[in-house]
């Protein structure tokens, strides 16, 4: 088939959990014989108009990714100019079937692809609806008086979105849980297929005393690694304030935060109001390849959601690495972990929850080796991009023959 993917972002041009989902999906698809084109914005001019990565044909139109008004000028540009190029793309090729990813340029493209009559694939990730609300929050949009009107705005096109394809898929029962309740979608239209791992790239490495000298890390401490970006409903403000009940009874306790955001200021003002100097580490951004060698230097992972945790990629990458997991209890965390039987759950997203298990676990030192064993293959039996592909290859076929029979 020839398969339209449309997306906000896509690896390398960007790093985050949904972008590497889109990246593996594509290179599955391109594997198994398929011709794949993706339109995403241009995150920074230096990147060309269209170039192929992989066997993948990559296309790009202008967005506002930050700058001012960006909360308006974004949503309008992503959504004129992903139909302006999916216009000029068509012209050329003849799509079989279009796999959106966000929000945006599926509103942009939707109801010219169904006078086209090519049938359309949504992948849930989020909601971006329920992550501008939770944003706004503790980030400044617009004035008061106009947030409520810009969500419900949001609301109305994630809506249109949703009835507008011919399928749905999920990562999680969590996503399908919110799909069905917040916006009433049948669950007829909506298929589970969990996301995949990366198992060469995410894997164990046997001497991790070699990987912190690698990583520049001491190699006398005790360190808890999470991967998130620096934003609300991640929790982070709870795990670096747990800290200090951990550095009390462990001081050579240390806490990687790898990740960036506009939360990186007021983190810093915990970290410092808190003498966490020595325990507390801001990495910023790395890159996919960075983010597993990190994961094996480390001893433990941690993931502090807040709220909203549609699946958990980064969950499965560290448990491929072969990491015991702490974790929230929070959407689809709970489904990638209730298998295990591991202890890995908290018992809540407060500080005092996540210093109790951080200390729990350290008491079990002894048992990390077994746990993370147990990790990595409880993801290689569960989550291999393989099976995840082939699953969605098969809906993709089946809503394409759909089409043909209409």
């Amino acid at each position: 088939m020839n398969i339209l993917i449309a997306t906000e972002a896509f690896y390398p041009d960007d790093v985050g959990g949904a972008h590497i989902y889109v990246k593996h999906y594509a290179d599955g698809l391109v594997k198994k014989g398929h011709k794949v084109w993706v339109i995403t914005i241009r995150l920074n001019e230096n990147l060309p108009d269209s170039q192929i990565i992989d066997g993948i044909n990559v296309c790009r139109y202008d967005s506002a990714p930050d700058g001012k008004l960006v909360f308006i000028r974004r949503p309008v540009l992503s959504i004129l100019n992903s139909l302006k190029l999916f216009k000029k793309i068509s012209g050329i090729v003849k799509f079989d079937i279009i796999s959106c990813h966000s929000i945006l340029p599926a509103a942009g493209i939707l109801d010219y692809a169904k006078r086209k009559h090519i049938p359309v694939v949504y992948t849930f990730h989020s909601s971006l609806f329920e992550d501008v609300k939770v944003q706004a929050r503790k980030k400044t949009y617009a004035l008061k008086i106009i947030k409520p009107l810009m969500l419900h705005i949001i609301k109305l096109i994630e809506g249109k979105c949703y009835g507008g394809a011919s399928k749905i898929v999920v990562l999680s029962d969590f996503s399908r849980r919110y799909l069905s309740e917040e916006f009433k979608v049948p669950h007829e239209k909506i298929a589970n297929i969990p996301g995949g791992v990366d198992l060469t790239v995410f894997s164990p490495r046997s001497d991790k005393l070699a990987a912190r000298e690698q990583m520049g890390l001491p190699k006398d401490r005790i360190i808890f690694l999470t991967v998130r970006r620096l934003v609300a409903r991640m929790g982070l403000e709870n795990l670096v304030l747990a800290m200090p009940a951990a550095v009390k009874l462990h001081k050579d306790v240390l806490l990687l935060i790898i990740g960036e955001g506009f939360l990186e200021t007021k983190l810093r003002e915990i970290i410092k109001k808190n003498l966490l100097a020595e325990n507390v580490r801001l990495l910023g951004r790395k890159d996919i390849n960075e983010v597993a060698k990190f994961m094996q230097a480390s001893d433990v992972f941690i993931l502090p959601s807040e709220e909203s945790e549609w699946f958990g990629l980064v969950t499965l990458e560290a448990m491929a690495c072969g990491l015991p997991i702490l974790a929230t209890p929070i959407g689809g965390t709970i489904e990638i972990l209730k298998g295990l039987n591991s202890g890995s759950l908290l018992d809540g997203t407060s500080s005092r929850d996540i210093s109790s298990g951080m200390l729990r676990l350290i008491d079990l030192k002894y048992k990390w080796g077994e746990i993370g064993k147990r990790c990595r293959d409880y993801v290689v039996g569960n989550y291999s991009w393989e099976k995840v592909v082939t699953q969605n290859e098969t809906l993709l076929l089946g809503e394409n023959a759909n089409e043909q029979g209409r």
